[in-house]
């Protein structure tokens, strides 16, 4: 069943007009609930992005395997944390580069806004050890319908695109689907 649509997706495009989806400018109260959502054993860490000329976007795990090759280190999995400003906040599973001396960096291009830095959250130790991706999770920062469809519309493309479902949290973190 095809959940996107033409109405959903101008819909997004609008909204992304006036709340642009970027990195949080902060690690704020509600950015801690929701990552402690996602890993009570880890924090958020701002780390830089410096996406690397022959990268390619949305592949991450290419792109840290290519540096790995070329620089050594290790990928490290987690979770790349959005906002949708004052709207929602979005984790999508991420992969970045960590340095022999142990730095983490951001190599891969992202189609948000420009920004020296990502919003970083280490995984699981056992996340991405099998065949499936990663869940994306989304947190609501204010309720209304404009935030539903929003949801909406992450839903759509969690299933179409990555073939996986949406875990969609409350205000207080609490899991809602």
């Amino acid at each position: 069943m095809q959940l996107m649509n033409d109405t959903l997706r101008n819909f997004a495009r609008e909204i992304n007009t006036h709340n642009p989806t970027c990195f949080p400018q902060a690690i704020t109260d509600e950015v801690k609930r929701f990552c402690s959502r996602i890993n009570p054993k880890s924090a958020p860490v701002l780390i830089d992005h410096c996406p690397q000329p022959w990268a390619a976007p949305n592949q991450c795990i290419a792109n840290c395997m290519c540096m790995v090759k070329l620089k050594g280190g290790h990928a490290e999995v987690g979770y790349m944390i959005l906002e949708t400003r004052g709207m929602l906040l979005f984790a999508t599973g991420h992969v970045v580069w960590r340095s022999a001396l142990k730095r983490r960096i951001d190599v891969t291009p992202t189609p948000y806004p420009p920004s020296d830095f990502t919003l970083f959250l280490p995984a699981p130790v056992n996340m991405g050890a099998g065949k499936k991706r990663t869940p994306s999770v989304v947190m609501p920062l204010e309720n209304s319908e404009d935030v539903q469809r929003l949801i909406e519309y992450y839903r759509a493309i969690a299933s179409e695109v990555f073939g996986e479902d949406l875990i969609v949290l409350d205000r207080d973190g609490i899991v809602v689907t």
